[in-house]
């Protein structure tokens, strides 16, 4: 149930910011860099930009 908060939290994060570092999420959810990370793993709604510390998240583009 937390989780899917925590999901909806960062939908709507990404929606304002358009892109995020991980860190930036965890300190708006106040959750671990690790947790966050796997909450976000867990999205198929989210896109992944870059690799390792350069890696960033947006919301995937839906098809209409």
């Amino acid at each position: 149930m937390k989780t899917i908060q925590n999901m909806e939290k960062i939908r709507r994060y990404l929606q304002e910011y358009k892109i995020a570092k991980t860190c930036d999420i965890a300190e708006m959810l106040a959750l671990s860099m690790a947790r966050t990370r796997a909450i976000l793993s867990k999205m198929e709604d989210i896109e992944a930009i870059g690799e390792n510390k350069a890696r960033r998240y947006k919301l995937k583009k839906r098809n209409k």
